[in-house]
């Protein structure tokens, strides 16, 4: 018998009074169902992890159900379908509960009964964009000499990365300084960062990327540089990736006779891999042929090896060397620049 009507004490369903707490509830269920035993036909997708919690639940099992609309409702487990979950009440009967309206599920025949928190959001909006997290480092190497000469060398790092479903985004910045007899023989800092986004079962990807770099032995006081272009996940397994970049952007020197924006391409790749649980090495190389002097370049290669020292303390050693060249060095400055380098690296 299809509902009589809602009354000021409860409402009544095939000839049973309910309780005016349950009223909220049976409007809800007259609302989505033509009959006690109709079939919703959804248009919503079901939640993986409701689908799942309700894939191992067994006939007759008593459910707690939370609904979308706060309600919730004790149910015995009639059948399964991929849209909605026919059970029965045991005031208003045979339901059948679209699996998209259903934000809890607790087993109460369960020994252990789990709470599965249902995703409300539309496919687009599902699970949380953060993957990893960030984390982070900071790193230090000095070495020195003293007696028939006075030598040191210092250099400081630190680096932050986040990994995330739909997008990765790194910056770092190092400062590294050496004297020699009291002279400063070399003393230059240099900050970058880049953000990568990322598209699902896809292996191609859009960045975009800046830097400073200061160099007291330059001709300037800094360059300042922005690209903007697409990757490719050459390789993209767990432990092992190498991505190949193209794009186009600018470079523009600050404080030295040559002021000029000069727009560059930029060819580049990164590659990393994972050795063993303690070891791991990571090399890079990035050309920028400059558009508006054919022939002239700058080019920046880097590659280190890091082994594990403390894994408790998240401590490593690194090994690494970078090269600097640019051919549209001024006469008397090497157009080379090569940089070798030992440091600690706490991480966090």
């Amino acid at each position: 018998m299809p509902p009589a009507g809602v009354f000021s004490g409860g409402c009544l369903y095939q000839d049973r009074m309910v309780p005016s707490t349950l009223a909220p509830t049976a409007l809800f269920v007259f609302a989505i169902l033509l009959s006690p035993y109709a079939a919703y036909a959804g248009d919503g997708e079901t939640d993986a992890a409701v689908a799942a919690t309700l894939a191992a639940a067994s006939a007759e099992d008593q459910l707690s159900l939370t609904l979308d609309t706060g309600e919730v409702l004790s149910v015995s487990v009639v059948t399964v379908g991929d849209d909605a979950l026919v059970a029965d009440h045991s005031i208003l009967g045979r339901l059948a509960v679209p699996l998209e309206r259903v934000d809890a599920i607790t087993n109460l025949t369960s020994p252990a009964p789990a709470v599965v928190e249902a995703a409300v959001q539309d496919a687009d909006e599902g699970a949380p964009d953060d993957e990893t997290g960030w984390g982070g480092e900071v790193s230090l190497g000095l070495d020195g000499s003293s007696g028939n000469s006075d030598r040191s060398s210092f250099r400081v790092g630190a680096k932050a990365a986040r990994e995330m479903k739909r997008n990765r985004a790194e910056a770092s910045v190092y400062w590294t300084r050496s004297e020699e007899e009291s002279d400063t023989t070399e003393h230059k800092a240099r900050a970058d960062g880049r953000y990568d986004w990322l598209f699902e079962e896809s292996l191609w990807e859009t960045f975009a990327k800046g830097d400073v770099e200061y160099d007291e032995f330059k001709d300037f006081d800094l360059r300042v540089t922005g690209f903007g272009g697409a990757g490719y996940r050459l390789i993209d397994e767990e432990g092992e990736r190498l991505i190949a970049r193209a794009g186009a952007g600018a470079s523009k020197k600050i404080g030295g006779m040559d002021t000029d924006i000069d727009p560059e391409l930029l060819l580049g790749a990164d590659y990393q891999r994972q050795l063993s649980e303690s070891q791991a090495v990571n090399a890079s190389l990035e050309l920028f042929p400059n558009l508006g002097n054919f022939g002239e370049y700058r080019a920046v290669a880097k590659a280190d090896w890091e082994v594990t020292l403390a894994e408790d303390a998240a401590v490593s050693l690194r090994l690494g060397v970078e090269d600097r060249y640019d051919s549209d060095a001024v006469p008397g400055d090497d157009k080379n620049d090569l940089d070798y380098y030992g440091t600690l690296v706490k991480k966090f």
